[in-house]
């Protein structure tokens, strides 16, 4: 807050105004720089009503030049919002698709632009950068200005096998893939897109071991993105186990501690 600022005790006319107008166009949330041109009004007095109002505690300041109504608590829209071409994804949207009951105290948020994560209404916020060939499969979850863009089921997938660290804990990855109903075609789409082929070889030897329906398709493509190198099944574990030479893959779990894995959540 700048030296210059007067914080009144009270409501004045301008901050009232302001307040009574964000109603009526029913803004949740704006940017300071844009947000007279939304009311259709100017203030000379801007950020003295802001800061005022900041005070006073009817509005909150998400960060520099950015607010939103105290009373709006949706964190995915807002975590989208401050990021600008942020998208919920990783495990954040494995939870919202219903892919996992594992609560992420973490909100996830993909992006094309680096963003230092911090925290929003108390939640830790974590900005992940990625490359733009990698916004792939966003839906926009809600209406208006209550919806946020969301990853689908098939991105939300790829972007946790492409970046595990994001997803929770491998076991939830696993059993997320399990329960999910997944369109080949959109899936082949989408790793060939990322470039990955660590994940092309997991995702390709799952679905042949859980016999997903309708991945045939899938299953064969994914057969032409090997590489020469083995990878390791879990990349969170050790670089033990039987080498499978028809995927690359180094099963450092066993076929029977991953079906264990999925068929026992707990």
């Amino acid at each position: 807050m700048g030296e210059s600022v007067y914080l009144s005790k009270n409501l004045t006319t301008d901050q009232l105004l302001f307040m009574r107008m964000l109603e009526e166009h029913e803004v949740l949330y704006f940017k300071m720089a844009e947000i007279e041109t939304q009311l259709g009004q100017q203030w000379g007095n801007l950020n003295e009503v802001l800061e005022n109002l900041v005070q006073k505690q009817l509005l909150l300041r998400l960060e520099r030049g950015k607010y939103t109504r105290t009373e709006f608590q949706d964190r995915n829209v807002l975590a989208s919002f401050i990021s600008e071409s942020g998208i919920i994804s990783f495990w954040s949207a494995l939870h919202q698709h219903g892919l996992t009951d594992r609560f992420p105290n973490t909100i996830f948020v993909k992006t094309t632009r680096r963003k230092r994560s911090n925290s929003l209404l108390n939640t830790p916020v974590r900005f992940v950068t990625v490359h733009p060939r990698k916004m792939l499969g966003i839906i926009n979850i809600g209406y208006g200005d209550k919806s946020y863009p969301m990853t689908d089921i098939e991105a939300t997938l790829v972007d946790c096998f492409d970046h595990h660290q994001y997803g929770g804990e491998w076991s939830d990855l696993l059993r997320a893939f399990h329960q999910a109903k997944i369109n080949g075609h959109v899936l082949t789409k989408y790793l060939t897109k990322y470039q990955n082929l660590s994940a092309f070889k997991r995702m390709g030897y799952l679905a042949e071991l859980l016999q997903k329906e309708e991945m045939s398709n899938f299953i064969g493509i994914a057969q032409l993105h090997l590489g020469k190198e083995y990878t390791l099944f879990d990349p969170t574990g050790p670089d033990t186990g039987k080498y499978i030479g028809r995927w690359k893959l180094r099963l450092n779990l066993t076929e029977d501690q991953i079906l264990n894995i999925i068929e026992n959540p707990y």
